[in-house]
Formats: C-alpha cells, sequence, structure tokens
C-alpha cells in the first residue's frame, strides 16, 4: 500500500515543485520524494536504515547507525536527527543518452536474439506506479497495486474535465529526433 501527495508548491494541474510518495512494504517503508529547484532536481529514497540522494549528477547514501524505526522509539529529543555516516557512491555517466540503450537492445533482441535490457512488463509496472502515486494525491488516499483501472480512469477524465490549461493549437513545432537513435 502506498500514498502520495503534492507538496507544498503545487500550482494548477500539474506536479510542481515536490512530488513525494510512499510505499509500504513489509518490512521496511520507502519514502521517495522529488523537489524542483531553480538550478537543480534533488531525488530522495528515504528506508529504515538511510536516505538515498541524488544531487546534481551525484549520488550519497547516508546510513543511519541506528534503524530508524528504533531511533524513533528511543529518542528523548523532540525532531532529533539520527547519527549518520555519509558514503558518495561513484558511478559513470552512461555511454549513450537512455532510449539510445533500450532502442540498440531492442535491435539486437530481434536480430540476435539478445535479452533485452528493458522488458516491456517492466515499463507496464512503472507506468502503473506513476498512476497510482497520481491516484493517491488526487484522493488523498493510499493505493494498493495494483490499481483499480476503471476508478483511475474515472478520475483521470474528472481531472482533464476540470483543467484550466489551453492548448495552444497554432504552433505546428516539429521536433528534431535525429540524435534520438
Amino acid at each position: 500500500m502506498g500514498s502520495s501527495h503534492f507538496g507544498a508548491f503545487h500550482q494548477g494541474n500539474v506536479p510542481g515543485s515536490e512530488l513525494t510518495a510512499v510505499c509500504d512494504t513489509d518490512p521496511a517503508r520507502l519514502a521517495w520524494a522529488q523537489e524542483q529547484g531553480l538550478d537543480a532536481s534533488v531525488c530522495y529514497a528515504s528506508a529504515e536504515n538511510g536516505q538515498l540522494v541524488l544531487e546534481n549528477g551525484k549520488i550519497t547514501f547516508r546510513r543511519n547507525r541506528k534503524a530508524m524505526s528504533e531511533f524513533c522509539q528511543t529518542s528523548t529529543e523532540s525532531f532529533a536527527v539520527p547519527e549518520c555516516w555519509t558514503i558518495d557512491i561513484p558511478y559513470r555517466d552512461m555511454p549513450a543518452p537512455e532510449h539510445t540503450l533500450v532502442m540498440r537492445s531492442w535491435v539486437n533482441a530481434i536480430r540476435n536474439k539478445e535479452a533485452l535490457l528493458c522488458p516491456g512488463t517492466e515499463g507496464i509496472q512503472g507506468v502503473e506506479l506513476c498512476n497510482a502515486i497520481l491516484m493517491s494525491a488526487w484522493t488523498g488516499q493510499p493505493v494498493d497495486l495494483p490499481i483499480d483501472d476503471d476508478a483511475y480512469y474515472a478520475l483521470l477524465q474528472e481531472r482533464i474535465a476540470a483543467s484550466t490549461v489551453v492548448k495552444d493549437e497554432t504552433s505546428n513545432v516539429v521536433a528534431d529526433l535525429n540524435g534520438s537513435f
């Protein structure tokens, strides 16, 4: 079961400066948040033993010295923060844009019968998770996976009908996709 909400800076019909999602799994809880700033995008994934932070192209793990549930139950201070150590996680840039790698994998799967880098089921599950996050934010209620497709569709149609966004029908912009493949 999970829940999500748009942050205090949410305006209009699309996610604003913050979206938070909490996924409860047994025995852990994972909280994910993304904040959009002028210069950076920050993503947090918090769980029992610490927090993973992606910020300005750098990955950092803040490892709790004591499990969060134990710390919360035993701390005598209000709004205390657990002692932790910081671990910088090295990673290398991808050799090509993500979509290029996925397309190459798809072509190699057809031509050479190689395993897919990202099977379609992973994509469908990712879309369903995103839909669950939106559904929870719209209703203010936790959402179980798999989601109720009919209920999600009805909520989506309500949001579309209530939308105040005006699409500019006069601009015919043709995107240059030459560098995509």
